[in-house]
């Protein structure tokens, strides 16, 4: 911005000079309002980020609370499925257990009515022999029931 003015007879030409005075002031303040406005943006800049700042931190904190407590539940819910899987299998151990005890009571109680079966089927053929004896043994008279009645 070099301006060079007229030198008259007592200096510069006063007029120039002033206009240039008067345009560089009105150039100084229109630059300083333009100063101003953008002091008052990077003021509101700055609280907006300051603000943005403190939810990003309570985001941040609430989400770290959060996740500790979604691996609380988690390791709770794991801890409890443990649990309840520990007592399916006493459960189940307990009722193959009493299957077992019954099926073998079964299989006594099968084996011994197969032998019972077995006594009283040599039982029966023996009472058999000894009937078909006495069967065989039977005689029967001759008698001629008309004989009687000529």
């Amino acid at each position: 911005m070099n301006t060079t003015f007229k030198i008259v007879k007592e200096g510069y030409d006063k007029l120039a000079v002033d206009y240039k005075i008067s345009v560089l002031q009105a150039s100084i303040d229109q630059l300083t309002r333009k100063l101003d406005v953008y002091a008052k943006e990077i003021e509101v800049s700055q609280d907006a980020y300051q603000k943005l700042k403190a939810k990003h931190t309570s985001l941040v904190a609430d989400l770290a609370a959060k996740e500790r407590a979604a691996d609380e539940i988690a390791r709770l819910a794991l801890k409890e499925a443990n649990v309840v899987i520990e007592q399916a299998n006493e459960h189940a151990n307990m009722i193959v257990g009493e299957a077992l005890s019954t099926a073998k009571t079964l299989l006594k109680e099968l084996v011994r009515i197969a032998q019972e079966g077995k006594e009283n089927k040599a039982q029966l053929l023996s009472k058999l022999q000894t009937l078909q004896t006495i069967i065989e043994g039977l005689e029967f008279p001759m008698i001629d029931p008309f004989k009687d009645i000529e």
